[in-house]
């Protein structure tokens, strides 16, 4: 069957598959939405099709079918969040993977900008960047308290006035 005559098949009992569909979903959007994606499928597999007068039957099948299969995929989905006590988004925001492109850029953006800075404060700098506390960078460095935060206050500052003039760090 040809890509032209798929089309005006299909048009022709369009309004009855978005009927069929809506009797599924009791709703016009999901309705609809159905009817698209069991388009593409019927598209898809066309060469499955022998006969056209099977046709209005090949696709309103294939409409259920992926009534069914959405249906069960909702299903699983609720379930798991019962179990789990998760939010529908929880799965949607699940990396497979895991890509520090960009900070071990920032990293060396901000590595390149320790040539502008005093290696001292950088140290500094650097310690409470790794998530040491202030009393901990002020013990290991012998330093009071106060110059430990201004050499991480200056270093910031420095580096924000050469991320500006060089287009590095955001």
């Amino acid at each position: 069957m040809a890509n032209a005559k798929f089309g005006k098949l299909f048009t022709r009992y369009q309004t009855d598959f978005i009927k069929y569909a809506r009797h599924l979903t009791r709703s016009e959007a999901k309705a609809k939405d159905l009817v698209q994606s069991a388009a593409i499928k019927a598209y898809q597999h066309l060469d499955n099709l022998d006969d056209k007068e099977k046709f209005k039957p090949w696709v309103t099948r294939i409409i259920y079918n992926t009534h069914i299969s959405n249906y069960r995929k909702v299903k699983r989905r609720r379930e798991l969040m019962n179990q789990h006590g998760r939010s529908p988004s929880a799965f949607y925001n699940q990396l497979t993977c895991t890509n520090r492109g960009l900070e071990n850029l920032k990293v060396e953006d901000i590595r390149h900008l320790k040539k502008y800075v005093n290696s001292s404060a950088y140290d500094a700098f650097e310690m409470y960047s790794k998530g040491y506390t202030y009393k901990e960078i002020s013990t290991t460095m012998d330093i009071a308290i106060g110059t430990v935060k201004s050499r991480i206050f200056n270093t910031r500052k420095k580096m924000m006035e050469m991320s500006r003039l060089t287009g590095l760090v955001a």
